[in-house]
C-alpha cells in the first residue's frame, strides 16, 4: 500500500512538472516572437523613427532581460539534469538576440542625441550672432541720439524695450520675462543689463568673444525717432 502512494504520489509531480514546462515553454515562444518583432523593428524602421518610440523600444528589451532571468530560474526548478544544457544554448541565443537590439537601439538613440546637439548648437550661433548684432545697431544710434543732445524720459524707454524685445529669440524673450520679479515697468538700465548678460553667456557657450558690450541710456525727446540716418542700405535690426 505504501509503495503504491509513493508511485501514485511520484505520477503526480511528473504531471505537475509536465505541465509547468509546457507553460514555461509557451512564455519562451511567447518571449521568442517578441524579439523577433523588435529584430524587424530594428531592420526594417529604427532607422527613420522618433527618438520616444526608440526609448520605448528600448525599454521593452530591458524589461525582457528581467522577464528572461525568471523564466530561467523556473525552468531549473522542473526540468530535468539532461534536458538543461540544450534548454541554456536556446535562452543564451535569445539573450545574445536582445543584446543586439539593446546595442543598435542604444546607438541610434545616441545618433539623434548628437543631432539635438549640433542643432542646439547652430541655434546657439544664430541666436548669439543676432543678439551681438542687435546691441551694436543699438549702440550705434544711441551715440547719434547722444550727439544730438536729445533727453531721455521713461515713456521712451518702454518703447525702446518693447520694439527691441520683439527681435530678441524666443529663448532670450522667455528667460527676460522670466527675470521679471515685480508688476512694475521694466526699467531700461536693467533691461541692458540683462542683454549684455545674455549675449556673454551665449559667448562663452559657442565659445566666439567678441568686444566688451558698452550700453548707453538713450537720450531722447519727445516725438523723436530711434533711428538714427546713416548711408548704410543694410535693413536695421530694429525695423
Amino acid at each position: 500500500m505504501e509503495g503504491a502512494g509513493a508511485l501514485e504520489t511520484n505520477e503526480m509531480l511528473s504531471v505537475t512538472f509536465a505541465e509547468k514546462t509546457k507553460t514555461l515553454n509557451r512564455r519562451r515562444g511567447s518571449y521568442k516572437a517578441k524579439i523577433t518583432k523588435l529584430q524587424s523593428f530594428l531592420k526594417d524602421k529604427a532607422s527613420n523613427a522618433e527618438q520616444l518610440l526608440l526609448q520605448s523600444k528600448l525599454d521593452k528589451v530591458l524589461e525582457m532581460y528581467s522577464s528572461m532571468e525568471a523564466l530561467k530560474i523556473e525552468y531549473y526548478e522542473v526540468v530535468e539534469d539532461e534536458q538543461l544544457p540544450n534548454l541554456e544554448l536556446i535562452l543564451e541565443e535569445m539573450e545574445d538576440d536582445l543584446e543586439e537590439i539593446k546595442v543598435g537601439l542604444q546607438t541610434l538613440l545616441l545618433k539623434h542625441d548628437d543631432i539635438s546637439k549640433n542643432v542646439s548648437i547652430y541655434n546657439t550661433a544664430l541666436s548669439n550672432n543676432g543678439l551681438r548684432n542687435l546691441i551694436d545697431v543699438i549702440n550705434k544710434n544711441l551715440r547719434g541720439l547722444k550727439l544730438m543732445d536729445l533727453e531721455t524720459n521713461e515713456l521712451t524707454h518702454q518703447f525702446l524695450i518693447n520694439i527691441i524685445i520683439r527681435k530678441l529669440d524666443i529663448e532670450s524673450r522667455k528667460l527676460y520675462e522670466m527675470s521679471l520679479t515685480s508688476t512694475e515697468l521694466p526699467k531700461w538700465e536693467m533691461f541692458l543689463e540683462f542683454l549684455q548678460n545674455r549675449t556673454q553667456i551665449l559667448e562663452n557657450l559657442h565659445g566666439v568673444q567678441g568686444p566688451p558690450l558698452k550700453l548707453k541710456t538713450p537720450f531722447l525727446s519727445k516725438g523723436k525717432s530711434f533711428i538714427v540716418k546713416s548711408n548704410n542700405n543694410n535693413n536695421c535690426l530694429l525695423c
